[in-house]
């Protein structure tokens, strides 16, 4: 599964996961899919806080996969 459609799965947990996934929840610019330096692309223009959080996301879809 990609990472996109993971992410958006989680809409509804109540934690880091989830609290990604609604942060990007329709922005047009959120990649549909890529690998792990796509999406840090993306994640560059948020701070160092969200950077981190995505980095902990990416984990645990890759735990799950």
């Amino acid at each position: 599964m990609k990472f996109a459609d993971w992410l958006f799965e989680q809409l509804e947990r109540d934690d880091y996961v989830g609290d990604l996934a609604r942060r990007v929840e329709g922005d047009d610019l959120f990649p549909d899919s890529g690998n792990r330096a796509i999406y840090e692309g993306y994640f560059e223009t948020f701070d160092a806080e969200v950077q981190a959080q995505f980095d902990r996301v990416w984990d645990a879809w890759e735990a799950e996969a």
